[in-house]
């Protein structure tokens, strides 16, 4: 069903972000790697999962590459784990992140990563054993990841099993929680300083 209402097929290759539509998450090196991408091979589709205050300037971008066909903002969704199922890989493109829970819930699907060199993902993974890394705005080599992904990727899905292993040895649980304690004493403690 998810397929039909996107409007794609089994012979697309998916690659997919979970973030909000924010300068910081990187969207752009995607939307010019895609570019990239569709001149060598045009089965790859790229799904935007999230809303924001960019989406605009994103969906602009897209339109002026001539890259709707290949570039679906789905927005705000309830199915996020029905869509990584659907997915070939997860690109994570952020300039600047902590520990991100869409990049864990990923990992936990065993979903191949390709993840940007200050997204966080090496605060639990290890680049090249768990996943492939890029530097933030090198989209030529976020295209060459992508399509060499497709093309190795059994050795991608070896990849994606090691980061989902490794991720076992931390409770995603506690980890949740502890990061709820943090942002609710830091609001705790703004408030006590406020006048």
């Amino acid at each position: 069903m998810l397929f039909g209402e996107l409007n794609l097929n089994t012979n697309h290759f998916i690659c997919t972000t979970v973030a909000a539509l924010v300068p910081r998450k990187g969207y752009e090196d995607i939307i010019n790697a895609c570019r990239l991408v569709v001149e060598r091979d045009q089965t790859y589709r790229f799904l935007f999962i999230g809303s924001g205050a960019h989406e605009s300037s994103l969906r602009s971008l897209v339109e002026s590459l001539d890259l709707a066909k290949y570039i679906h903002f789905v927005g705000q969704r309830s199915d996020v784990h029905e869509l990584l199922q659907l997915s070939n890989v997860f690109v994570f493109a952020s300039s600047s992140e902590g520990l991100s829970f869409a990049l864990m819930e990923a990992v936990q699907h065993n979903i191949p990563l390709i993840a940007s060199t200050r997204c966080g993902a090496d605060e639990f993974l290890h680049p090249d054993i768990h996943y492939k890394s890029y530097e933030n705005g090198n989209t030529a080599h976020l295209a060459h990841l992508l399509l060499d992904m497709k093309e190795n990727y059994e050795l991608a899905l070896a990849t994606a099993n090691l980061a989902a292993k490794e991720l076992e040895k931390y409770d995603y649980n506690s980890m949740f929680s502890d990061t709820l304690d943090v942002l609710f004493r830091t609001r705790h403690l703004s408030d006590e300083i406020s006048p």
